[in-house]
């Protein structure tokens, strides 16, 4: 294989991937690594929210819809900030792993540049933001004839707290992207970069950590209301962001992308914050919806921005 052949499989720069290669890379390390964040993501960080949930019998006014596993009589705010500190751990425990575990800087599993690039990030969220308010409205109106509803924001028919509401947007806004981020430091950074070094084939990272990001998003809440249809959603938007952040070479455009995408459907996780937005709307229609709405923002997002150079320049 040729010098450039090294760099590059097929279309996709590998110099992302190829940052793994510093620091220490010991099997063991890994090993230890993975075991981390599994009890930093899965027993640590929503310990708070598990024992919300574990007393919401104890709270006046407050239980858990059966139907749905809403916490119902407490403000969502409370949820959604327990939920937004789960993802502050994993943030946490990702930086431990990187640099005491594996001795590099945690600037290795975001970007090839040599600080982030604040100027993709913010490109990624402005032209995702627009691309699914287009395509949502558009695919909206075409597939009304078929099913498709807008979400109920509200776990009661409509009758909202305005107050409540307004704060939860408020706080969704602002705390969103550190959820988001934690999603794309773990998924298209460590395990990316991870299963680069056990394949050695672009294909490996890019396949392995879409099925599973979409894997853990369409079992979070239950397969008894998430059907195909989210599933190969959820596929179809890491597989763009994994190929988005090979080809830019960092997390910055799929940093803004997935925050922006999460922040726009905030309203509809009003009726249960700690679970995934799209999986409110029961309705097989719904979530066809979203499955169509992702591909098609997806594939001109990548024409524009890789194809016709519709970029924000160098940062």
């Amino acid at each position: 294989m040729t010098s450039t052949g090294s760099k590059r499989l097929g279309r996709f720069p590998t110099s992302f991937l190829r940052l793994s290669d510093r620091g220490q890379n010991g099997w063991w390390r890994y090993l230890l690594g993975v075991l981390v964040l599994i009890i930093a993501s899965e027993i640590i960080g929503p310990a708070p929210l598990y024992m919300l949930y574990g007393f919401a019998d104890s709270i006046p006014g407050a239980s858990i819809n059966e139907a749905t596993g809403a916490l119902q009589g407490v403000d969502p705010s409370v949820e959604f900030v327990l939920a937004i500190l789960s993802s502050l751990i994993l943030i946490a425990a990702l930086h431990l792993v990187v640099t005491v575990f594996h001795r590099r800087k945690f600037l290795s599993i975001i970007t090839t540049a040599k600080r982030i690039r604040w100027r993709q990030v913010a490109y990624g969220f402005f032209l995702w933001a627009v691309l699914i308010t287009v395509s949502g409205y558009l695919v909206g109106m075409m597939l009304l004839p078929f099913g498709a509803a807008p979400i109920d924001a509200s776990a009661d028919g409509g009758n909202v707290n305005l107050f409540s509401f307004g704060l939860f947007v408020l706080l969704g806004i602002a705390l969103t992207p550190i959820q988001t981020s934690s999603e794309e430091l773990l998924f298209r950074g460590y395990l990316l970069q991870l299963t680069y070094r056990i394949g050695r084939r672009v294909w490996v990272p890019v396949v392995a950590t879409s099925l599973l990001f979409a894997y853990v998003h369409f079992f979070s809440v239950g397969d008894s209301i998430v059907q195909w249809p989210v599933f190969l959603g959820y596929f179809a938007f890491g597989l763009l962001a994994a190929l988005v952040t090979l080809k830019d070479g960092g997390l910055e455009l799929a940093l803004g992308m997935h925050a922006a995408n999460n922040i726009i459907l905030v309203p509809t996780m009003y009726a249960n914050p700690s679970a995934p937005a799209v999986a409110m709307g029961e309705p097989f229609g719904d979530q066809l919806l979203y499955l169509v709405i992702t591909a098609a923002s997806a594939g001109v997002f990548w024409v524009l921005t890789f194809r016709y150079r519709f970029r924000f320049g160098k940062a």
